[in-house]
C-alpha cells in the first residue's frame, strides 16, 4: 500500500500492468460518487453494498498487481482482536501533533494537500443529467460535506477503540429478509448498534470542525484501515446472500430507489434520485470495468448493480472468506452452492448481466416491506456454458463458476505467520 501511496500512476502501470492504480485514486473515485449531483451513489441505499464490493474489489486487484504473493486483502472482524495498535494500524486516539498518526504501520500517512480536481478529469465520464460536485477542500483531499476542517497534510484521527460483537454480524447475516433489510441492520439497525458507520465514527472522531479521516464520509478512504473494515462488511453480505439464495431471482430484493433512504445521521443524508437502479451503471461519472474487477465472465466498461449481484456473490465472486480464525486458505473448505438452471437477467442499455444461477423462489414474508419487488425479464438469452455446470465438490483451492481460482480472504488478526503478512500486505506496499 506504500507503494500505491508514493507511486504514479505511469510508473505504476508501466512497472505492475494496467491494474495498477495509486492510492489517491481510490479516495478520489470513493468522493466522486458520493458527491454526484443526483445524490450519494454509493451510500444510504441498496446501492451501497453492491457499490463497495466493486470498490473493494478494484483495490484488491491493485494491491495484488504489486505483489500477487498476499494472496488476498485482509480483512477486519471487529470482534477478533484489536488491530489499533502499534503492530498494525496505529492508534486510535492518535498521538502526534493535531492528532495525527505516528505509530503502526501507517504512521505519517500523507494526505494530499495540493488537491486539484483537474487532475483526475481524465477518468470523468459524460452522463446525462448528472455532473461531478467534489472539488476536494480548499487544497486538501478532504470533503465539505460536512465541512472537514482538518489540515494535517498527514493521516488524523480523534477517536476510540471499536469493536461489534459476532453475535450481531451473524444476527444481520441471517435474519433479514431482503436486500434493504440487510443494509439497514448493518447500517444501525442492529441492537449492537451500527456494524458499518460505527467503526468510522469510533475510530476517527472529530475535534470541532476537523474530522478524522475515517470519519470524513466523502474522503474516508484516507485512512488505510477502510479497505479491511469494509472487507469485513462485504464478509457480512456475502453471508447474507448464501442464507437467502432463494431470492436471486429477484436479485436478492434489490429495490433502487424504490427501496427508501437509510439515513445514519438523522436526516443529513443526500440520498440519491437517481443512478441506484439495478441496471444503473455503478457511480456512472467514474464506473467500474470487469478488467479492473478481474471478471473474466463478463466483458463491460461500466457495471452495473445487478452483475454485481450476479458476478460477485458466494458463488461466483473472483474471492471467498475464511472464517475468523482460520490461518491460512488450505485450512479451509468452501461451501458449495447450489447452482440450478439459470433466471434470465433484466436488460440494460449498458449492459446485459449474464442469467443468474437460481433456484425457483421460496415463498416472500406475509409482510408488504419484506416482499422482494419481482424484477421483468425479457426472453432468455444464452448463458455461457458455465453457468449450468454444477459447482464442483468442496476442494481446498475453490474456483469461481467461470472456473478461475478463487482468493481467499483472511481475518487480519489471525493470518498465519503474521509478521510476513504484515509486511507485504500492511508495511511495505
Amino acid at each position: 500500500m506504500w507503494i500505491m501511496k508514493r507511486t504514479g500512476t505511469v510508473e505504476g502501470q508501466a512497472k505492475y500492468g494496467n491494474n495498477f492504480q495509486t492510492y489517491d485514486y481510490f479516495v478520489v473515485k470513493h468522493s466522486v460518487a458520493v458527491m454526484d449531483s443526483r445524490g450519494d451513489q454509493l451510500h444510504f441505499s441498496d446501492a451501497f453494498a453492491t457499490g463497495h464490493a466493486a470498490f473493494v474489489l478494484e483495490f484488491e486487484v491493485s494491491l495484488l498487481a504489486i505483489d500477487p504473493s498476499i494472496g488476498a486483502l485482509p480483512y477486519w472482524e471487529t470482534n477478533n482482536g484489536d488491530v489499533l495498535t502499534d503492530a498494525y494500524f496505529g492508534s486510535a486516539s492518535a498521538t502526534g501533533t493535531s492528532n495525527t498518526v505516528v505509530d503502526g504501520k501507517f504512521a505519517n500517512w500523507p494526505i494530499e494537500g495540493s488537491f486539484s480536481i483537474d487532475t483526475w478529469s481524465s477518468y470523468l465520464k459524460s452522463v446525462a443529467g448528472a455532473s461531478n460536485g467534489f472539488n476536494g477542500n480548499g487544497n486538501f483531499l478532504r470533503g465539505t460535506s460536512p465541512n472537514n476542517k482538518g489540515t494535517t497534510t498527514v493521516l488524523a484521527r480523534f477517536g476510540t477503540a471499536w469493536s461489534f460483537p459476532a453475535s450481531g454480524q451473524a444476527g444481520c447475516a441471517a435474519t433479514p429478509a431482503c436486500w434493504g433489510e440487510w443494509y439497514a441492520c448493518i447500517e444501525g439497525g442492529s441492537s449492537d448498534g451500527n456494524f458499518h458507520s460505527g467503526a468510522h465514527s469510533t475510530v476517527g472522531g472529530k475535534s470541532g470542525s476537523a474530522l478524522g479521516d475515517f470519519m470524513d464520509p466523502t474522503t474516508s478512504p484516507n485512512d488505510p484501515i477502510f479497505m479491511f473494515h469494509h472487507a469485513n462488511v462485504d464478509r457480512n453480505r456475502m453471508k447474507w446472500m448464501e442464507a437467502h439464495a432463494h431470492e436471486a431471482s429477484v436479485y436478492y430484493g434489490f429495490k433502487g430507489s424504490a427501496g427508501g433512504c437509510v439515513d445514519p445521521r438523522g436526516g443529513s443524508a443526500t440520498c440519491a434520485s437517481g443512478g441506484i437502479e439495478l441496471t444503473d451503471v455503478i457511480n456512472a461519472l467514474w464506473p467500474f470495468t470487469s478488467d479492473q474487477l478481474g471478471l473474466s465472465g463478463l466483458s463491460s466498461e461500466g457495471l452495473t448493480h445487478a452483475d454485481v449481484l450476479c458476478y460477485v456473490g458466494p458463488a461466483s465472486a473472483p474471492y471467498a472468506y475464511a472464517e475468523p480464525g482460520v490461518k491460512s486458505s488450505s485450512e479451509t473448505t468452501p461451501v458449495p452452492v447450489p447452482t440450478p438452471s439459470p433466471t434470465p437477467a433484466p436488460a440494460s442499455s449498458t449492459n446485459t448481466p449474464v442469467p443468474v444461477p437460481t433456484p425457483s423462489p421460496m415463498p416472500a414474508p406475509a409482510s408488504s416491506t419484506n416482499t422482494p419487488v419481482p424484477v421483468p425479464t425479457p426472453s432468455p438469452m444464452p448463458a455461457p456454458a458455465s453457468s449450468n455446470t454444477p459447482v464442483p465438490a468442496p476442494q481446498s483451492t475453490p474456483t469461481s463458476t467461470d472456473g478461475a481460482q478463487v482468493m481467499w480472504r483472511l481475518d487480519l488478526a489471525r493470518v498465519a505467520a503474521i509478521g510476513s503478512v504484515l509486511h507485504l500486505s500492511l508495511c511495505n506496499l
